[in-house]
């Protein structure tokens, strides 16, 4: 039991997902990195993949299928989420 004054927080972070987010990072469902102009995607089945600023605007969706895809990006910092688990991606 609390004691008067002791204030609790729970956090809860993971596969269970971040209550301030609404994007689940687990498990990699693929690749993701970043590259020049481009963020890379490799996957061995089709997977729906969506391209978040970290702003949180979606600026692309699309599904792609198996083996590598290239999406052209301007330079920065994006969450590019695979089948609905997210990465953080660096474009240069």
């Amino acid at each position: 039991m609390p004691q008067k004054g002791l204030l609790i927080l729970k956090y809860t972070y993971g596969e269970d997902g971040n209550p301030y987010s609404n994007i689940k990072v687990g498990k990699a469902s693929g690749r993701v990195y970043g590259t020049e102009d481009a963020a890379v995607v490799e996957t061995e089945q089709i997977v729906d993949v969506a391209v978040y600023t970290f702003g949180g605007q979606q600026i692309e969706r699309r599904r792609i299928g198996a083996g590598t895809t290239r999406i052209p990006l301007p330079t920065g910092f994006y969450i590019i989420t695979l089948g609905g688990t997210g990465h953080k991606v660096i474009v240069k």
